[in-house]
Order: structure tokens, then sequence, then C-alpha cells
């Protein structure tokens, strides 16, 4: 499916001065559908640019701390190296150490965190550090795909995607919004793809994965509303 484009979702928060009875003021779904679009599209690095523009949304970037996920290769290399010099700190997550640091070593102010989000020890160790480390911008990016029958998939892998692309975005969701809403500033960004919008066949687990992403950050943001 080469024209399945990535949707960056967004939640943005804000300081709202004139409503004391609420965390924050307007808070909104930002959505870029990159399938309309995908002719001024063809590298991870001109999407990036995308994400840059919903990351920047909330406000500047200048002192702002950002972690993202999936950021050894695809969209969160890029959008790493893309932010490089433009925020105060970025935490890139991944299961590969070494590419990270190798990746680090070329922007300014990262610092390499690694940890493999199929394993549960790994995520609630890094759902902690979000909880305990300041962070301003969460980018949900990672993600793995799988593709062929449902009836011939491997169990394993199943548990693995959805652990990857589901669970992890909640657990480190839930992790940081308390900060987010206390602070009334800040931003999390959830990587969908247009595969969440319809029915995929011999990509079942995957389309409906995204699918719960959409709909989850969509009714989280009508609960930020106040």
């Amino acid at each position: 499916f080469p024209t399945l484009g990535t949707i960056p979702i967004a939640l943005r928060f804000t300081a709202s001065p004139n409503r004391s009875t609420t965390y924050f003021g307007d808070t909104r779904i930002h959505r870029i559908h990159f399938n309309k679009i995908r002719r001024s599209i063809n590298s991870d690095g001109e999407k990036s640019e995308r994400l840059l523009e919903v990351c920047a949304m909330p406000t500047r970037l200048a002192n702002k701390w950002i972690l993202i996920t999936g950021a050894s290769s695809g969209i969160g290399e890029a959008l790493a190296r893309g932010l490089s010099g433009k925020a105060r700190r970025l935490l890139l997550v991944a299961r590969s150490r070494a590419r990270l640091d190798a990746i680090g070593a070329d922007i300014a102010g990262a610092e390499a965190v690694g940890c493999d989000l199929a394993l549960a020890t790994d995520r609630q160790a890094l759902a902690a550090m979000l909880v305990d480390q300041r962070v301003d911008v969460l980018v949900n990016n990672a993600g793995v795909g799988l593709f062929g029958a449902f009836s011939n998939a491997d169990p394993p892998r199943i548990a693995e995607l959805l652990e990857i692309n589901l669970l992890a975005v909640v657990q480190l969701t839930r992790a940081l919004l308390p900060r987010l809403i206390a602070q009334r500033a800040g931003a999390i960004v959830n990587i969908t793809s247009n595969a969440g919008l319809q029915g995929c066949p011999y990509m079942s687990v995957y389309a409906g994965a995204k699918s719960f992403l959409i709909n989850w950050t969509e009714g989280l943001a009508g609960e930020l509303r106040g």
C-alpha cells in the first residue's frame, strides 16, 4: 500500500487566563493527510517538516524538551534532525542504542534513550521517566507493520505490534498528561496512518491499531476541552 500516508494528530495545550475553571483554553486536533499532498512529499525529511509545524503549534520550541519515540530511522530520525538546534533538549528513544548514539552525535542537544517499547519493563521505565523528568512535547512515532493474511499471522508478532503501536502510546501519554495539564502548556503528537481510516485486508491488525489511535486521540481531545 505505497499510497498510504502518515497523519500526525496533536493535542495542543494552551494557558487560558480568561477561563479559570478549566485547565486550558482551545484544545484542537491538527491533522495533515499526507495522501492528499503526497506528490509534494517524497521523503521522510519532507514529512518531518510538516511534523515540525505541528510540534511548533503549542509554543516556541527554543526552551522546550521534546521526546521522540522511534527516533533511530524514518520519520523519527528526520524529525530529530529537523529539530536540531531548535529545541533545548531532544530525548531520542528507540531499541537500537548504537544507532541512536550515532544520530545523537550529529544533533545539538540530543540524548539517546535505549528502550524497547515491546517490553513491558522498558515501557514502564520510560513512563516513569516522563513522570520524573521534564518533557514539554511527546511525539509518539514508534511503530511496526504486519502484512499478510491474519489467519497466518504469528501471535508474538501480533502482540509486538499492539504493544508498540498502541499500548506504548497510551501508557506514555497517561504518564505525561498530568504534567501538561498542570503546566497548561505542551503537546502530544500521535503518528497514525490513513490505514486507520479504512479496513485494510492483509494488514488488519496494523490498520485496527491506527484506527484506535485516531479515535482515542479525538476522544481525549474532547475530554481536555474542559
